[in-house]
């Protein structure tokens, strides 16, 4: 009796895996279709303005490395003028100008990634309910996240960002937005 339970339930498990995709997987590969695409940085002085406060706001008790750490903080948070969003069979691709693309496997495995400044990190991408979040963890414990959530008609990007480390007495949280270059209709091709 136990025996022919263990070959249902592994015969179970066989068809579940055999089955085709349901609806969420059906959503989740329309939702990528979506956020698949170039973007342009919208307005550059509000987002660097929205960056400089968020880090200074960050940094204000910070008393010895204050200037060092808000010139690090202002550099690696400049917004990138385009933006390149992907997701090849198994994989996340998010490109922008100047960096080498950020490309992980698309089931939250871990992969290295070195920025243009020669800083080595383990980059996490993941698309969840229609958000594609980028975690960025560094060497000395740093930890950046990056939300990319796009608009209801999918002409406009925001990218919620939220920097910590445990030499920062706060978070550094900022939000830039994107605009679609070429728009799409749902469902069309770039």
């Amino acid at each position: 009796m136990e025996r022919a339970l263990s070959a249902t339930a592994a015969l179970a498990g066989l068809l579940a895996l055999l089955a085709p995709a349901g609806p969420a997987a059906a959503g989740a590969a329309l939702g990528k279709q979506r956020l698949s695409g170039r973007y342009a940085l919208g307005d550059r002085e509000r987002s660097a303005a929205a960056i400089r406060a968020a880090v200074d706001r960050a940094t204000e008790r910070m008393a010895l490395l204050r200037g060092v750490a808000r010139a690090r903080l202002y550099e690696t948070s400049e917004p990138a003028p385009r933006l390149e969003l992907g997701f090849p069979e198994g994989r996340i691709r998010v490109a922008q100008a100047g960096e080498a693309p950020v490309v992980t496997p698309d089931d939250g495995r871990p992969a290295a990634w070195t920025s243009r400044f020669g800083d080595t990190t383990t980059v996490v991408q993941t698309y969840r309910r229609g958000k594609l979040v980028q975690t960025f963890r560094g060497a000395m414990g740093s930890l950046r996240t990056d939300v990319y959530t796009l608009s209801p008609d999918a002409r406009r990007l925001t990218v919620r960002s939220a920097i910590t480390s445990a030499f920062l007495p706060e978070a550094v949280e900022f939000e830039v937005i994107y605009d679609r270059e070429q728009a799409r209709a749902l469902g069309g091709s770039p």
